[in-house]
């Protein structure tokens, strides 16, 4: 769930709870006529004729995690009154209240503070200053021609000012007159405003969002925040485009439980230009049911195919070739996991045409028998249905019985494993009924480890040798999915793992491996791989394809990653040969304390084209902060700005 904290607005009312702590003391005077113990000054004394205590010279009340002070310090027990008169202070672990006078009557717990009255909320290190603050019943508050800010000084960068802000403990906080100033510059009026008190989220409007685009026109996004319970709350969305239109936006969320939870968002833009209605919908669900068992809802759809590359920024999202959704039950035991789940897959291509379902049901049985030589005993059943908008229908069912163990010889672990399995499919066009495959698989892998020290540092040889064998018989089958794409192969491998220790932590590893096919006359050796992560001040990680036919790189990816305090600078590269050759770049420098920059490009070779280019300006400052952005693409160029104040959070008028 999102955190919209009060802040100031909770603050105040916190404060003024010390108006009900401080009689305490007064309290115990009265009822020994003496001045009371935790009562300290440079000089102590009663005076009969007005029936007060009087604490006079560094006068100062402490008492059970609060601290209160003043040059002069007055107990009446005949009225009940308490006051700290000239610089009075009251603080504890959150609040800090300074005022020239504070006073308290400790049998109706009225009372007042006047004179440069000063509230601060250490936290959030929010300051609120007011002329008059006055206890009007035991539940309303009220503080007069007051401002609130988080900047420092007596001309802060901003502030809100009020002629009158009213609490009502427990409840809400309203104010009339409300001013909003930048550098005494007012910029904002309201007659009047309302917040919800001492609750963590509130409702209002976030700041909003500014920006430029010469695809879009003129950006402005309208965000307001609805806390309708404490376990549910909603975000209203509206973005102004001046060249496409109004997008419209709501997004729920909910906290039934620690085991239920879920949102959902639906999205409208009617495009001005075009004519075309653009819909976006999303709903995830997840709860736990009765007997163990997790229901889970993940649904994603758009009404066309171009909605992220029109109006997304996130590059993750625009470049997504498909947007599935998925819906499961499951539940797992010790031996036994059922499960089933349905899929659905949108085509966000171009020249989009297909768009498929599934749905699968099975189980998984695990079980350890054995001690000396355990035997691991393992039975997947499933069954899945293929429903695509065009083409034949398709229907399995698959059942494969493991076996595997692990045998330890002297320096050495054999583990072997066997499969056997059959699946059977209905294809709703084809001539047959059905099809069957049945397959065996065997893989055992043979491995070591040695170990050699220098010094600090730790030295792993891990070599492995391995053979793997997998056959099938029986008729062509339809590919549902990677279950079904696995080829026939006789192979064996070898692979060889370098690891590095010091104090604990892996520092570098390397790894190569390669494999020779039996079943092959032609080619039988397949690439030689490689791993590479090293981390030594400078982060490496890469991987690689050799061809040992071509004597080339197949493909390989790389990336190098230097932190040094809150900096850091990443370089990366993505290669496959013919198909991909993309470079990318990111960046985040903090050349200042209130300066952070952040970019991140990715270039594509083979198009001879700059993908995408992201820069980020944020300027922090002692109160508020600034962000400017700017991304550019082949076919867009867009602006954004947005600016927070320290402490505020969201906030609402009306």
């Amino acid at each position: 769930m999102r955190n919209i904290p009060v802040r100031f607005r909770a603050l105040m009312v916190q404060t003024l709870l010390l108006l009900m702590l401080v009689p305490v003391a007064g309290v115990e005077a009265l009822e020994s006529a003496v001045p009371p113990p935790d009562l300290a000054a440079d000089a102590l004394e009663f005076r009969g004729d007005t029936g007060e205590f009087v604490a006079q010279g560094h006068a100062h009340v402490a008492r059970e995690g609060m601290h209160l002070e003043g040059d002069l310090i007055r107990y009446n027990r005949e009225t009940g009154d308490i006051a700290a008169e000239g610089h009075a202070v009251y603080r504890d672990d959150t609040i800090l209240l300074s005022a020239e006078f504070i006073r308290v009557n400790q049998t109706t717990r009225l009372g007042e503070a006047t004179g440069g009255v000063e509230i601060r909320y250490l936290p959030e290190e929010v300051i609120v200053r007011g002329d008059r603050l006055e206890r009007l019943s035991e539940e309303h508050y009220r503080l007069s021609d007051c401002t609130v800010t988080s900047c420092e000084g007596d001309s802060p960068a901003w502030d809100f000012m009020a002629s009158r802000l009213d609490f009502h403990y427990g409840r809400s906080i309203q104010g009339s007159h409300v001013r909003f100033h930048v550098k005494s510059v007012p910029v904002l009026y309201a007659p009047f405003f309302y917040w919800p008190a001492l609750v963590r989220r509130q409702s209002g409007f976030l700041i909003p969002e500014i920006g430029t685009s010469n695809t879009l026109g003129g950006i402005a996004r309208l965000r307001y925040y609805w806390m309708m319970s404490v376990n549910r709350d909603a975000t209203f969305q509206a973005d102004l485009y001046s060249k496409k239109g109004i997008g419209k936006g709501l997004e729920y969320r909910y906290l039934e439980s620690r085991e239920t939870r879920g949102e959902a968002w639906v999205y409208h833009l009617l495009d001005d230009e075009t004519g075309r209605d653009y819909i976006e919908a999303r709903v995830y669900h997840d709860q736990k049911l009765p007997l163990d068992i997790r229901l889970g809802l993940d649904a994603n759809w758009i009404s066309r195919e171009d909605f992220y590359r029109e109006f997304e920024t996130s590059r993750s999202q625009r470049i997504q070739r498909y947007l599935p959704s998925t819906g499961f039950l499951s539940r797992q035991g010790e031996h036994l996991r059922l499960f089933s789940t349905a899929r659905y897959i949108q085509d966000l291509s171009q020249d989009a045409e297909d768009v498929s379902s599934t749905f699968e049901a099975g189980g998984r049985y695990f079980a350890v028998k054995g001690t000396v030589l355990p035997v691991f005993l393992e039975m997947n059943v499933s069954g899945k249905s293929l429903q695509p908008d065009t083409g034949p229908s398709v229907e399995r069912a698959y059942v494969a019985p493991s076996v595997s163990t692990s045998i330890r010889i002297p320096g050495f672990t054999l583990n072997p494993s066997l499969e056997a399995s059959r699946a059977f499919y209905q294809i709703s066009d084809w001539t047959r009924e059905s099809v069957t495959r049945d397959t065996f698989l065997s893989n055992t892998t043979l491995a070591t480890k040695l170990l050699r020290a220098y010094g600090p540092y730790r030295h792993y040889i891990e070599p492995e040798l391995g053979y793997y064998l997998r056959t099938s018989s029986g008729d062509r089958v339809p590919e549902l999915d990677a279950l079904d794409q696995q080829e026939d192969s006789r192979k064996a491998t070898a692979s060889l793992v370098n690891r590095l220790y010091r104090g604990g932590h892996e520092r570098v590893m390397l790894g190569i491996s390669e494999s020779y096919r039996f079943d092959r006359t032609d080619r039988p050796w397949e690439n030689v791989t490689a791993e590479l992560v090293v981390n030594l001040g400078l982060s490496l990680t890469g991987t690689a394809e050799y061809d040992p036919y071509g004597g080339v790189l197949a493909a390989y990816t790389a990336d190098a990653r230097y932190d040094l305090h809150e900096s850091y600078v990443k370089l990366g590269r993505r290669f496959a040969r013919d198909d991909t050759d993309v470079y990318s770049a990111e960046a985040l420098l903090r050349p200042a304390d209130a300066l952070q920059l952040r970019g991140e490009a990715w270039y594509d070779d083979i198009e001879d084209e700059l993908q995408e280019l992201r820069l980020e300006v944020t300027y922090l400052f002692q109160c508020w902060g600034m962000t400017l952005a700017m991304v550019e693409r082949p076919d867009e160029t867009r602006f954004m700005a947005n600016i927070a104040l320290k402490g505020v959070g969201p906030f609402g008028f009306r």
